[in-house]
């Protein structure tokens, strides 16, 4: 009883995470694409992003536990708990990767060359590929039926679609975050632009 009253608990504030870092990662992206985003408020959103998924791996380890007391021979019999912890290994590294290259090449002012453009691309398309794989796989209770090769197979697809979407979308992205950092230094040298009309009617 005790046990599943824990289990249950585990489950609510896992679901609560979740929601949760679903939510501050796809705001973060739609900020930086749609507006920018200030320094400042990037930097408390992946230390709060970091802080969520830390507490997501805690509580799932949490959950795994009260199942299978980490008995290995447990774990072959679940290929829908082992594919999780596929895409949820993958996305913590990623975000590593996000957190040390990613970040810093969106915090900079210059010039978003093609190249940068095409690694923050490939870490977002990544990124949201797993957040979306992680919540299906959380919630489709038939992938217990399926073979853990072909769960890998599909998984793998779907993250190598992800990145080609990645980088068809980069050339986008660029001249995105170049107008937003171009219009940032404007009002930071305090320029108006002005309107001419270069169809002045000659009498």
């Amino acid at each position: 009883m005790l046990v599943d009253i824990v289990r249950s608990i585990l489950v609510f504030l896992h679901l609560i995470f979740f929601a949760s870092a679903f939510a501050l990662v796809f705001w973060t992206d739609f900020s930086i694409l749609y507006r920018g985003i200030k320094k400042t408020i990037f930097r408390k959103t992946a230390a709060l992003i970091i802080f969520i998924l830390s507490m997501l791996w805690l509580t799932g380890l949490g959950i795994i536990y009260l199942d299978t007391q980490f008995i290995l021979g447990s774990f072959a019999q679940k290929p829908k708990l082992l594919m999780k912890l596929v895409c949820v290994t993958i996305l913590s590294a990623n975000g590593v990767f996000l957190h040390l290259v990613c970040f810093k090449v969106l915090m900079q002012i210059d010039y978003l060359c093609q190249t940068k453009a095409k690694i923050i691309c490939i870490g977002g398309a990544i990124s949201t590929s797993n957040w979306l794989l992680a919540a299906y796989i959380g919630s489709a209770t038939m992938l217990n039926q399926l073979p853990m090769t072909m769960l890998l197979a599909i998984y793998f697809f779907v993250l190598l679609c992800s990145v080609l979407v990645g980088l068809l979308i980069a050339p986008l992205v660029q001249v995105r975050i170049n107008v937003l950092r171009a219009r940032g230094v404007i009002k930071e040298l305090g320029i108006k632009p002005q309107l001419y009309n270069t169809h002045r009617t000659h009498w």
